[in-house]
């Protein structure tokens, strides 16, 4: 609909800097108001200032509502402002009869002020009231008599359609004088019946230097013209430029409708320019689809905010688009550079982007994937999807370098290929069950993803993540695991040599380490381990709850315990290295069913184990060590809980002492004075620690059971012979060669032997 006509000046003015018709409407209805302050008690003035001031308001309301829709209400707006101008007239003259002599100076300089504001609106601008054709000479001459081109004449708004051919108009004198003519074109209405605006043919530009509106058609043919001070076009933009190698940039523009681009200009343009911030229709090349664009010389391309379906431009190293098309979008420029897809956030159909190593592709408002936008980057340098939250739709990209600070969820297949660098990939937290991702590098860095799809790699070697379901979720090669945050149970580790796993707070998790790759294990947090794998050389156990090292792990070397554990139970016969820095869990283990604390090392290498660190320890089983010298005691402090059960057997081992007999009292003969009795002595300093231990257990769990034995040069278990064979000793009322200390049927017998041992040497 054809704007009102001071609403279209003002725009026109207002985009070339001249007049601001908001402003000076106000200024006069202010002026009006003073006026009729100022003559008040003045009827017959006083009534025509009332009259002109509704005149005014009227014209200003229609110029704001924009009512004026045809050429008819253009016509009778500019008549209202000349009935202002006559009623202004009209109060001049009356002034004369002013009663009032002392104010007439002041009323006088306020009319003067309210004509001058009027004759600005009047004269500011000339109104062409009919289409200009200019296409020869007499035309020519004809429009000359309708704009005046002296620079001190008005600019013009043609209320219809212009049309200018050059054909033949080839002197430089006629040149010239369609410039000066085409320079005070200010605002074109265009024909509303035809769409016709502007029409220019013309192999040379034409300078349209003051021209800011078409509101209609604006047609090109011929060459790029001189439109700089164009702002809109509210009808369409039709571009002929010839098919000069040459730039195609209307940066200008603020706003137009559907544009088209001859074929000839899309193929040879060097540049095709929009500016970003543009309300802009549809683009086309030619006869094309709307959306469909190829230009194949063109450097930098920026189609403001219309919208692309399938871009080609192997030649641009700088593609911008503001367009937030949503329904599928294909872009090929294999240069290198920038892409910038500043607006687009979401997409209901394919996005398709094929750059090269050196392109960098930035998507900065790109949130989400609707239902049928699947991702397709071929080839780019850099990836930069720094606003997306979600993958939901399938996802290929081919990229040394992706941004992805706000992906936080992958629930669709996805493919990163071989990206070097995943920025901002601490922010992943899941990939979705039924969902891959696959990366194709040796090492993936995905400290927070919980996996509960496939993680999927033919090259993974080494894996990060925080949790898995299963082995076969992780790449099938991959050697080197390390689990941040696991929250459920593992039973078999695959190809995975080495394995560091740390279990989520709270999370109740088992691990059965029966791999037969798996060549050492480090677990944080876990509830019930199993380790039992042939490969298996060295095992760290942090913070764990139950622990059973099977037979079958005969490879198994070195032992690290740390942290806290509940029970520790080992029967590997390889076992040659304790590093024990751990504490027992405060749990009794009196209750059925529970894992008492405990510690059992059976059939080991080990040459000495250290317990010292450990407190409250309630079962201790050390047996069958060959190389076992020295069993240090736990620590007292604080004391086993009450009732806990209590047993320590040590023996079987290569625990070797030195038993002292009991010396019988000697009542004397007269001559060799009498001798009191002297208690044997067993020189035991790789027990040396135990008895001071169960004497405190003893004070909370009363009923605490130990057995012990040593080695001598004799043989094993010598305890038993060298008790029998002390005929003096007191503390064991019926010794038998397999006596152990602490196998007596009465306490006080087992304390009191135990008492005999000696951490030095006996007497």
């Amino acid at each position: 609909m054809k704007k009102g006509l001071l609403s279209l000046l003002a725009l026109a003015l207002t985009v070339v800097g001249c007049q601001n018709y908001d402003d000076q409407f106000a200024e006069l209805t202010s002026l009006i108001e003073d006026l009729q302050t100022e003559v008040e008690g003045i009827p017959d003035v006083s009534q025509s200032i009332a009259s002109l001031q509704s005149t005014v308001a009227a014209i200003s309301s229609a110029v704001t509502s924009g009512n004026a829709a045809n050429a008819a209400a253009n016509q009778a707006t500019a008549a209202s402002l000349a009935t202002v101008s006559q009623t202004l007239a009209d109060l001049q003259a009356s002034l004369g009869n002013v009663a009032q002599a002392g104010d007439l100076d002041a009323i006088s300089s306020t009319l003067a002020d309210v004509q001058a504001d009027v004759r600005e609106l009047l004269e500011a601008n000339a109104v062409i009231n009919q289409n200009v054709v200019i296409n020869n000479a007499a035309t020519l001459e004809y429009v000359e008599t309708l704009i005046s081109t002296d620079p001190d004449d008005p600019n013009v708004i043609v209320n219809g359609y212009v049309r200018i051919n050059m054909t033949n108009l080839t002197t430089a004198d006629q040149e010239a004088r369609v410039n000066a003519i085409a320079a005070k074109l200010a605002t074109i209405l265009g024909d509303e019946t035809s769409g016709e605006g502007l029409t220019v043919t013309s192999d040379d530009p034409i300078t349209f230097t003051n021209l800011a509106f078409i509101d209609n058609d604006y047609v090109i043919s011929g060459s790029d013209q001189g439109d700089d001070a164009l702002r809109t076009v509210s009808g369409a933009l039709v571009i002929g430029h010839g098919g000069a190698h040459a730039p195609i940039d209307y940066t200008q523009l603020t706003s137009a409708g559907d544009i088209s681009i001859a074929a000839a200009d899309a193929a040879t343009a060097t540049t095709v320019e929009f500016a970003a911030s543009a309300d802009l229709g549809s683009i086309r090349i030619g006869t094309g689809a709307a959306g469909t664009y190829t230009f194949p010389a063109a450097e930098t391309v920026n189609l403001g905010d219309a919208v692309i379906n399938s871009l080609t431009a192997n030649n641009a190293d700088s593609i911008i688009s503001a367009s937030r098309n949503s329904t599928g979008t294909t872009i090929t420029a294999t240069r290198g550079g920038e892409i910038r897809l500043n607006a687009l956030e979401t997409t209901t159909g394919p996005l398709v982007i094929t750059g090269t190593t050196t392109t960098n592709l930035f998507l900065p408002e790109y949130d989400a994937q609707g239902a049928g936008g699947t991702l397709d980057i071929n080839s780019v340098g850099e990836a930069h999807l720094t606003a997306l939250t979600e993958i939901t739709e399938v996802t290929d990209i081919e990229a040394s370098t992706i941004a992805i600070s706000s992906l936080v969820t992958i629930s669709a297949n996805t493919d990163i290929n071989t990206a070097a660098t995943l920025v901002g990939a601490t922010a992943l937290r899941s990939i979705a069950s039924g969902s891959n991702l696959t990366h194709e590098v040796g090492v993936i860095n995905l400290p927070n993803v919980n996996v509960d799809g496939t993680l999927v790699s033919a090259v993974a070697t080494d894996v990060t993540i925080a949790a898995f379901d299963a082995i076969a979720d992780l790449p099938a090669n991959v050697e080197t695991l390390v689990v941040g945050a696991q929250d459920s149970d593992i039973a078999a580790t695959g190809t995975v040599v080495d394995l560091t796993m740390t279990v989520e707070d709270g999370a109740d998790v088992d691990f059965t380490g029966t791999g037969a790759n798996l060549v050492h294990v480090d677990l944080n947090g876990t509830t019930l381990n199993v380790l039992n794998g042939t490969a298996l050389i060295s095992a760290e156990l942090n913070n764990t709850a139950t622990n059973t090292i099977a037979a079958a792990a005969a490879a198994l070397a070195t032992l690290t315990l740390e942290g806290t554990i509940l029970s520790i139970t080992s029967d590997a016969p390889n076992l040659a290295l304790l590093n024990n820095t751990a504490n027992f869990k405060d749990i009794p283990g009196t209750t059925t069913g529970e894992t008492p604390i405990s510690f059992i090392i059976r059939g080991s290498d080990l040459t000495s184990i250290d317990l010292s660190t450990m407190n409250k320890v309630a079962v201790v089983e050390i047996t069958g060590n060959a190389a076992l010298t020295e069993v240090v005691a736990p620590g007292t402090s604080p004391l086993l809980t009450a009732n806990a059960g209590a047993s320590y057997t040590i023996k079987t081992n290569s625990i070797t002492g030195t038993y002292t007999g009991a010396t019988a009292a000697y009542p004397g003969d007269g001559i060799n004075p009498p001798t009191p009795y002297e208690d044997a002595c067993i020189h035991l300093p790789g027990l040396s620690s135990w008895p001071a231990y169960i004497t405190q257990v003893q004070t909370t769990n009363p009923g605490a059971a130990f057995a012990f034995d040593y080695k001598t040069g004799a043989g094993a278990d010598r305890f038993g012979e060298d008790i029998t064979a002390d005929t003096a000793q007191t503390h064991l009322a019926t010794p038998t060669a397999a006596s152990e200390i602490g196998n007596s049927a009465s306490a006080a017998e087992n304390n009191a032997i135990l008492a005999l041992i000696s951490a030095t040497a006996c007497n």
